[in-house]
């Protein structure tokens, strides 16, 4: 059985964005608020940071081979790590987020490798979802 976390992300004041964070992230359309369901396809767990233009809004764990869920605001950065070291960051939101969004469930599917986050297809996506 899967254990599945939804976490609902709050803006902390007083946290700096991260300094290596690339500026390509572009804005989400309508609504401004979506659900990312990561896929992690590692042997190892890996630790992601989230960060909007105000800094962290939210962090957590996927375990290997699990998902886990949360928000995804507008122009969000992923800073992936592996045993409390950096690993890579990752724009989430990319010219093909039309493309990989679920509208049905208002749903953005990523798939973690080892060097990335990579948006998929609903139709992959919601088979990890069952």
């Amino acid at each position: 059985m899967r254990a599945l976390l939804l976490v609902i992300p709050l803006i902390v004041s007083g946290l700096a964005a991260c300094s290596s964070v690339p500026n390509s992230a572009v804005a989400l359309p309508k609504p401004y608020v979506w659900l990312g369901l990561f896929r992690n396809e590692n042997t190892f767990p890996v630790e992601i940071t989230l960060y909007q233009d105000r800094g962290v809004y939210t962090e957590m764990t996927v375990p290997p081979q699990s998902i886990n869920r949360t928000a995804i605001l507008p122009r969000t950065i992923a800073a992936v790590a592996r045993s409390g070291r950096q690993h890579f960051t990752s724009a989430l939101v990319t010219a093909t987020a039309q493309r990989d969004y679920d509208h049905a469930k208002r749903t953005v599917y990523y798939r973690i490798t080892q060097r990335s986050i990579i948006p998929v297809a609903p139709e992959e996506g919601r088979a990890w979802d069952r």
